[in-house]
């Protein structure tokens, strides 16, 4: 299950009435006063069920906080034939095994008008699972963290100034 608190800063230009799809299994709520989040329609990108919504900011807000949760379940599904050229892919898969998210998984918020974004993701892992993304490695747990008997959760932290499409 992905739980996710979402810290957005607007440029100083955006509009204030903003279009956001988002995974249509997440559920966002919006936690700052001065935004208001309605729900539009429900769509599809390829094979991704979304959510688009519109955001409206009252004058001076530029930075607000949006929670969301729920199930990303996309199976991996075989491409080419199969024999040694052939791979997996999925658009996102949270599972027992592993998390795979990119950016066609539509699990971060996607705003009409505004097509890159720069972050700073912290992930809390199970011990022994590792996290990867885009930009750099600010925080990773100590080995002894990774091992058996350790906390219930280990963090890792990637941050990318250089605005990105997506973040995977």
């Amino acid at each position: 299950r992905l739980r996710v608190t979402d810290r957005i800063t607007l440029p100083a230009d955006a509009p204030r009435e903003l279009r956001m799809r988002l995974h249509a299994g997440l559920n966002p709520v919006v936690v700052d006063r001065g935004v208001s989040l309605q729900r539009l329609e429900d769509d599809r990108r390829g094979a991704v069920p979304t959510t688009r919504y519109r955001l409206t900011l009252e004058p001076g807000v530029r930075d607000f906080t949006l929670t969301y949760a729920g199930e990303l379940h996309h199976p991996v599904r075989e491409l080419g034939a199969a024999h040694a050229r052939s791979f997996s892919v999925s658009p996102g898969l949270i599972a027992e095994r592993g998390v795979f998210l990119s950016g066609v998984s539509d699990w971060v918020p996607a705003f009409a008008g505004l097509p890159r974004l720069s972050f700073d993701l912290s992930v809390h892992l199970p011990p022994g699972w590792q996290a990867v993304s885009q930009g750099t490695l600010t925080e990773a747990p100590a080995a002894e963290a990774q091992r058996a008997g350790s906390p219930a959760t280990v963090a890792m932290r990637w941050v990318e100034q250089h605005p990105q499409e997506e973040i995977y």
